[in-house]
């Protein structure tokens, strides 16, 4: 379908490349203010966002030259989106549409500017990204740190800090201050021993992602002419799978666009916060609507599921938030009778001889195959596995853990292989 390059009137414009969208998606779409957006499962965020972008750029609600950024917490998502725009606008509009990850927008400034940053914090060119486990803060505060000033602190509460809550609470917990810390406490000085460590005693600097969002906070926090050009630059910002954005994260765009004319939609699912182990924020839409006066809107409708896989999630939701409302399947069911059910054991054990007499009972009854059977586990299938077996074995069946591994190599890799690749081996 052909787009036109045309400026079209706010009051003439309607949604392109789909039939229609939901009431609040298309208040979304068309607003002037910051706003959340709760979008669960299905909900078609991506639309969503494309959409938004297509009205602001065909409407001239965001003036050409400038721009509209959207950050994602994952690359699928950032090419994804942009993919999209592309195919809901004109070229001419989505070259003003900049689509990319918090890494790398973050990345990018750094290596632009990252030279103006005070000098204990400036990284030297050519730096190396890594990654710092739990091992690396425990072997640094054991081993390398040293031992801080007596005055400061002693080794034994150097150590008390723990390598689990140096990270999130200490290393990247806050903004950076500009002039390092001038009288420190022992955490303070493990922090500028561990900066100092990574940026200026290897034969490179080192840095992880979340360190290098922490510098660029720092940087346009005190250069003003570079954080005043961003703002100039883009008039609105879209952050997609806003449930999973850091604190470092959070502070970047804080420092860059709270109280300035560029307008935040902040889009995604409170109830699918998956990343608190990467340091993602508690509750970022509550922070993000008293910080920018944020609008809450929620989608209700469901693209994806059937109204029986819609009933069960609600049932999921519902154990999360009390309060959560039920969506709106937008698809119809291929399943005649119950597609799909919850169901409660008082054990594991008898769990798994429900599932097997209810797998044995299928196979007789349907005439089907033990390979027509899957039993899917979050993760740790070898412990599942390890339950499961007896109950099978009881009823005459056989399970494969293809977690498992054979050699070096996994099942469930071997077995996408094609078997024509492993004939003729010796």
């Amino acid at each position: 379908m052909a787009v036109s390059s045309l400026r079209v009137r706010p009051e003439d414009w309607t949604p392109i490349g789909v039939k229609s969208l939901e009431a609040n998606a298309l208040k979304v779409v068309r607003a002037g203010i910051n706003q959340s957006v709760i979008a669960g499962p299905g909900a078609g965020k991506t639309e969503l966002l494309a959409q938004r972008a297509a009205f602001l750029l065909q409407t001239e609600a965001a003036p050409t030259p400038r721009r509209i950024l959207a950050i994602s917490f994952k690359r699928d998502a950032a090419s994804n989106l942009a993919a999209r725009v592309r195919k809901r606008c004109h070229s001419s509009h989505a070259s003003r549409f900049d689509s990319m990850t918090f890494d790398a927008f973050a990345k990018g400034l750094l290596d632009r500017f990252g030279q103006a940053l005070p000098e204990f914090w400036r990284p030297r060119p050519g730096y190396e990204i890594t990654t710092y486990y739990e091992r690396d803060y425990r072997n640094f505060l054991d081993l390398i740190a040293g031992s801080p000033p007596g005055d400061i602190g002693t080794k034994a509460s150097l150590r008390a800090i723990g390598a689990k809550s140096f990270e999130r609470k200490h290393l990247l917990g806050a903004p950076l201050p500009v002039a390092a810390w001038p009288k420190p406490d022992v955490a303070q000085w493990a922090m500028a021993r561990f900066w100092h460590y990574s940026l200026h005693e290897g034969k490179k600097s080192v840095l992880t992602f979340p360190m290098i969002g922490r510098l660029v906070e720092l940087l346009l926090r005190i250069n003003p002419m570079v954080r005043d050009a961003l703002r100039l630059t883009y008039s609105h910002l879209f952050m997609d799978e806003f449930q999973d954005t850091t604190q470092v994260q959070y502070d970047l765009v804080h420092t860059i666009f709270c109280g300035t004319d560029t307008v935040v939609t902040a889009v995604g699912d409170n109830k699918q916060q998956i990343m608190r182990w990467a340091l993602a924020m508690d509750d970022p839409f509550s922070e993000f609507d008293a910080d920018f006066g944020g609008l809450r809107t929620t989608l209700f409708n469901n693209y994806r599921s059937s109204p029986d896989l819609v009933r069960i999630q609600h049932v999921l939701a519902q154990a999360l938030d009390s309060g959560a409302m039920e969506p709106i399947s937008q698809t119809e069911g291929t399943i005649d009778g119950e597609s799909c059910v919850i169901l409660d054991f008082p054990s594991p054990k008898t769990e798994a001889r429900h599932l097997a007499k209810t797998i044995s009972a299928a196979i007789a009854d349907k005439k089907l195959l033990p390979r027509d059977f899957v039993v899917l586990v979050r993760q740790k299938a070898g412990d599942y596995a390890d339950v499961l077996r007896p109950a099978f074995e009881a009823e005459g069946l056989s399970l494969r853990n293809e977690a498992g591994t054979a050699g070096q190599i996994m099942l469930q890799e071997l077995m996408t292989e094609d078997l024509s690749k492993h004939l003729g081996r010796r």
